[in-house]
């Protein structure tokens, strides 16, 4: 009987640990990334914006920054923040469609917005589409990298515009100064 127990529990533990590093965020930092000093004061106004606790405090940190941050100094904020789980940092083009939602982060869910100055941010949740036996991936670039995976983020400081279909489906085009995004684990039913 104790050892039914035993591999019963053994079991748990091991589905558990799968569990939890299916859902665990790597943190990466992309090269490349120069927040200025103005833009940091921009950053100010962007942060109460963003309902993600890891990304505020990430943008926090980056506030409080001496001078201009770059790349490697956002690895050091992280380093010190070892609680952060932010998913991949970067900044660039974004562009592409996919099933979800995109929407200010200033604003409710919109079906245009055309963008030709830099709003504080944008924020997206994306997921693969299904149509009965047909399953049409994420379509995004981000930093001129394909994303084909489900997956969730934030834009700050953005220029160019989004497209919110009536059939939960989303169109963006534009350049962020920041990018932060990682992957959402869905399940189809």
């Amino acid at each position: 009987m104790k050892r039914k127990y035993g591999i019963f529990i053994g079991a748990v533990a091991v589905v558990l640990l799968m569990v939890s590093s299916a859902t665990a965020v790597t943190n990466h930092v992309e090269p490349g990334i120069h927040i200025s000093v103005i833009q940091k004061g921009i950053l100010r106004a962007a942060l109460k914006d963003v309902d993600d606790p890891n990304v505020r405090i990430l943008l926090q940190e980056i506030i409080k920054k001496k001078g201009p941050v770059d790349s490697s100094d956002i690895e050091q904020i992280i380093s010190d923040n070892p609680d952060i789980e932010v998913g991949t940092v970067t900044s660039g083009p974004i562009y592409g469609s996919s099933g979800g939602t995109v929407m200010s982060t200033r604003r409710p869910f919109c079906y245009l917005v055309p963008v030709f100055l830099p709003v504080l941010g944008i924020k997206w949740d994306a997921w693969s589409q299904h149509y009965g036996n047909q399953n049409n991936d994420v379509d995004l670039y981000i930093a001129g990298e394909p994303i084909t995976y489900d997956n969730h983020g934030y834009a700050i400081l953005y220029v160019g515009y989004v497209v919110n279909g009536i059939i939960m489906n989303f169109q963006l085009d534009g350049r962020a100064v920041l990018i932060v995004y990682n992957p959402t684990i869905y399940e189809y039913l």
